[in-house]
């Protein structure tokens, strides 16, 4: 969902003429992802923290790796900010929580944390796609894309 509003806004000559209305419906859908996460429950989110943890783990020893450049690294932090906010608020909410945070204070909390997580993300994503050549694959015939810089490991990926 992120992804498709990036790509709308950044390359707006490559939107196909089927996707119709996801300009509404990807913020509405990201939103109720984020709700659906949190009413599994703290008992189940707690079970699938390992899953993020490692992927948290994994962005940060990518990044000190590969060397990313400062834009790549922000392009990708509003993930796991986003991640531990809904983490945070599961933690502290009624849904088998602390119920320090009652309902339905929590649920619209957490609707607030995922229509920012969306909006923050696309921004970065619009922010990182205009910063960087618009690249194809090698030998590709399509106007105005250049050829991948093969000193940029990253220079193929949309953020």
């Amino acid at each position: 969902m992120v992804c498709q509003a990036a790509l709308r806004v950044a390359v707006p000559d490559r939107q196909q003429p089927w996707i119709r209305g996801t300009s509404v419906l990807a913020p509405i859908g990201f939103v109720l992802a984020t709700l659906i996460l949190y009413w599994a429950k703290w008992q189940n989110l707690r079970i699938a923290l390992p899953l993020p943890a490692a992927g948290v783990a994994v962005y940060f020893w990518n990044t000190r790796t590969n060397r990313h450049s400062a834009a790549q690294v922000r392009a990708g932090l509003w993930l796991v900010l986003y991640v531990g906010a809904i983490v945070l608020l599961s933690w502290l909410g009624s849904f088998g929580g602390r119920d320090m945070l009652r309902a339905p204070w929590d649920s619209v909390a957490v609707g607030a944390i995922g229509a920012a997580g969306y909006t923050w993300g696309v921004s970065e994503a619009v922010r990182f796609l205009r910063t960087r050549p618009r690249t194809t694959e090698p030998g590709s015939t399509e106007p105005g894309a250049t050829e991948p810089d093969a000193t940029d490991p990253g220079a193929t990926e949309p953020a």
